[in-house]
């Protein structure tokens, strides 16, 4: 925690879209300080390496930016047989992330939620549509998707996943060693 404030970085990990949630908890109230649903500039004709390097820069910054004191990413699925693509996608959010915070100088904490212990935690459903997900998230944290995507809505649920694990309100993450 940085001077009594506590700031999470959330991030839905994906080949083409990324969304991405900083939040900041100062005593009882949660401030937004960015959320957005990130794509490569280049998008589709981009090499799959480069929109990769894309991402890792921008979490990396975000965690310098901000001064994060966590980083929360949802683990991926094998969906059509992209599980390598995915994974790889993971590490290098989680890589970003650590170069971050060796930039701040501060102890990186890591943590992964699969995208079932989300949906319950925030829709009540581990089967949840993401539509159905993005409403509850909608209703439990007014204003949370104005606006943005659902990539940039699961963001933000996964950074108030953080915040709740820092609350002590046990939500189902896991810490990455």
């Amino acid at each position: 925690m940085n001077n009594g404030r506590l700031v999470v970085l959330g991030v839905d990990p994906g080949t083409k879209l990324t969304g991405l949630a900083v939040l900041e908890e100062r005593g009882h109230a949660d401030l937004m300080l960015t959320r957005a649903q990130f794509t490569s500039a280049r998008g589709k004709q981009e090499s799959l390496l480069d929109r990769f390097a894309a991402v890792l820069d921008v979490v990396m910054c975000l965690t310098q930016e901000h001064g994060a004191d966590a980083v929360v990413l949802e683990t991926q699925v094998s969906m059509r047989g992209q599980a390598r693509i995915n994974e790889s996608m993971f590490w290098m959010i989680a890589l970003g992330a650590l170069r971050g915070f060796a930039a701040l100088g501060s102890e990186p904490v890591l943590l992964q939620c699969n995208p079932a212990s989300l949906k319950l935690w925030v829709a009540g459903s581990g089967r949840a549509s993401t539509p159905q997900v993005v409403a509850a998230a909608g209703a439990r944290w007014p204003g949370c998707g104005a606006g943005q995507g659902p990539d940039a809505v699961m963001a933000y649920c996964l950074a108030q996943m953080g915040l709740a694990l820092f609350r002590q309100e046990r939500p189902p993450l896991k810490l990455i060693e």
